[in-house]
């Protein structure tokens, strides 16, 4: 055998072991990678529902208060209409002419 066989193969093996060590330093970084991005997606994922849920308690509590303010504008309302048939049954007393006591006011009437 020649003599400049051993090194050629010496260094044939060390360069192979080179090749594959950054081959499989490759694959594991790619691994790790993978598996950090699935990491962060995770927590994302779990941020976007604890985001959720807190979205519709919100909701939740603005239809309640949006429905309790709906109430009070209706209650408005009627008092406001109980209130214009009170001043037109006053303004019908006095073109009447009629003497004090003014009429009574509708029943619910608050002054």
């Amino acid at each position: 055998m020649p003599a400049w066989i051993p090194p050629v193969l010496g260094f044939a093996g060390v360069l192979i072991g080179v090749v594959a060590s950054m081959i499989g330093s490759r694959i594991t970084a790619r691994k790790h990678k993978s598996d950090l991005q699935m990491a962060l997606v995770d927590q994302l994922q779990e941020e976007r529902d604890r985001l959720d849920t807190k979205l519709e308690k919100q909701e939740s509590r603005h239809a309640d208060d949006v429905d309790k303010l709906n109430k009070r504008i209706t209650g408005f309302y009627a008092d406001k209409h109980k209130s214009r048939l009170y001043i037109a049954s006053l303004e019908n007393h006095i073109n009447l002419g009629k003497q004090p006591p003014p009429p009574d006011p509708p029943a619910g009437y608050v002054p």
